[in-house]
């Protein structure tokens, strides 16, 4: 029989369905088809479901390590660190996190891995050592150039070690990516909110790097795209 996917796909496959094998009967990730009030138990049963699957396969998978520190930190959002600290909140697997993510950075293809990178960057960006995402955020710069979100991401590092002038640059490259997008896919879609999040920054950016035609431009920018049909969906 042909066999159509790998042990680990198959593994990804089961536990995000709600499987363990191919022979049981899935069970849906969330409880309904409605939109839960609370996500709190569908979120901790898939953080837990890929810890297994990190256990079993993960060590030198990067897109394993990555979804599994993306189900990790979805446990916790914005709840990693003392918000006033930046001291790593031990309630939270904030340390499971780091350990998984920083083994993973070692393999030799990590630097052209998005996925972990990306992660990186939202791990330690809120704590008290923001710098040491400084390398993960230059590998992701420019990996995907049309990628407008991946273009951005460094510049939560950026504007954090006060770096104002690489924001400016990052993003303005973000939204040059994110008007091809919006040529060709309009701006009546879920992704306006990144494209918005994207001209922030770099309004942000350019205010804090003292350029006012930049900021005044990039204003412009929005305006042009963001008509109030777009905003109301």
């Amino acid at each position: 029989m042909l066999q159509l996917f790998s042990k680990s796909e198959a593994a990804l496959i089961f536990r995000v369905s709600g499987r363990t094998g191919p022979y049981q009967r899935p069970s849906k990730r969330f409880p309904s088809e409605e939109v839960p009030k609370d996500f709190t138990p569908s979120v901790l049963a898939y953080a837990d479901a890929m810890r297994q699957v990190y256990k079993q396969f993960g060590e030198n998978d990067l897109d394993i390590i990555t979804l599994t520190a993306d189900a990790l930190m979805n446990t916790a959002p914005w709840g990693l660190y003392d918000s006033r600290t930046g001291k790593p909140n031990l309630s939270t697997p904030v340390l499971e996190v780091k350990e998984i993510l920083e083994r993973g950075l070692r393999h030799p293809d990590a630097k052209h891995h998005p996925g972990i990178l990306h992660m990186y960057i939202h791990l330690v960006e809120m704590s008290d050592q923001p710098e040491i995402a400084v390398i993960a955020a230059d590998h992701l710069r420019t990996l995907i150039p049309d990628a407008g979100h991946l273009h951005h991401m460094p510049s939560h590092i950026d504007v954090i070690i006060g770096d104002y002038r690489r924001a400016l640059q990052t993003n303005l490259k973000a939204t040059i990516a994110d008007d091809k997008y919006y040529q060709r896919e309009g701006g009546k879609n879920f992704y306006t909110f990144y494209r918005m999040h994207n001209y922030h920054s770099l309004v942000y950016g350019a205010m804090m790097a003292g350029q006012a035609s930049v900021a005044l431009e990039a204003a412009s920018r929005i305006e042009a795209t963001l008509t109030e049909r777009c905003a109301i969906g």
